[in-house]
C-alpha cells in the first residue's frame, strides 16, 4: 500500500532529484522491510532449535511437563511463544519468558540470547538444569549447550562434562552434529 503512495507521487514530481529521493526511499524501506523478516526468521529458527533438542536430550527428573525459560529480546521470545502449552517428544512445554522466568519455579531448560538482560538470568542459572547461551561467560561458567551464528548458519557446542554432572544424558545423534564437543 505504501508503494503506490510512493508511486503516485513519484508520477506527479517533476523534479529529477524528487524522484531519486522517492526511489531510495522505497528501496530503503524494502531493505529495512526484508532484514527484519530475516531476524525473525532466525529467532524462528533459535527457538525451533532449541525445542527440537528436547527429543535428544533426557533431562535428569523424566516428566511429561517441560518449563522452557527464555531470556532475550521481544522478538525472540515471540519466537518461542507459539511452543507454549504444546507437546514435544512426549513433553507439555511451559514458556517463561523474561521477567516471567523469575516466576517459575524450576527451569528445566534456560535459554539466554545475546539480547539478554545481564542483571539477574545468573540466578535463574542456579534453578536450572539445561542452560543453553549464547552468551561467552554464561556458557564458560555454566552452559551446557552454546549456540553459535557463524556465517549464515546456527551452530552449537556441547559441554559433555558439564551435561554429564547435571545428570542430563544427550543422543549421540545430537553429539555427531555439535561443532565441538568439551569432554573434560
Amino acid at each position: 500500500m505504501l508503494y503506490l503512495v510512493i508511486f503516485k507521487h513519484i508520477a506527479k514530481t517533476k523534479s529529477v532529484l524528487s524522484k531519486f529521493v522517492s526511489f531510495f526511499s522505497i528501496f530503503f524501506y524494502i531493505g529495512i522491510t526484508l532484514a527484519s523478516e530475516i531476524k525473525i526468521e532466525e529467532n524462528d529458527l533459535r527457538a525451533a532449535f532449541i525445542v527440537k533438542f528436547l527429543k535428544y536430550i533426557e533431562l535428569p527428573k523424566s516428566n511429561q511437563n517441560v518449563n522452557i525459560c527464555v531470556i532475550g529480546t521481544p522478538e525472540l521470545t515471540n519466537s518461542f511463544s507459539k511452543y507454549n502449552n504444546k507437546t514435544q517428544s512426549n513433553m507439555n512445554i511451559n514458556l517463561f519468558a523474561n521477567e516471567d522466568t523469575l516466576k517459575a519455579k524450576i527451569c528445566d531448560l534456560l535459554y539466554l540470547s545475546v539480547g539478554a538482560e545481564r542483571s539477574n538470568h545468573f540466578d535463574i542459572v542456579s534453578k536450572s538444569d539445561l542452560v543453553i547461551c549464547e552468551l561467552d561467560d554464561c556458557y564458560e561458567q555454566s552452559g551446557i549447550i552454546k549456540l553459535e551464528k557463524r556465517e549464515s548458519s546456527i551452530i552449537f557446542k556441547i559441554n559433555l562434562k558439564r551435561a554429564l554432572e547435571h545428570n542430563i544424558k544427550i543422543s549421540s545423534q545430537l553429539l555427531t552434529l555439535a561443532s565441538e564437543i568439551i569432554e573434560n
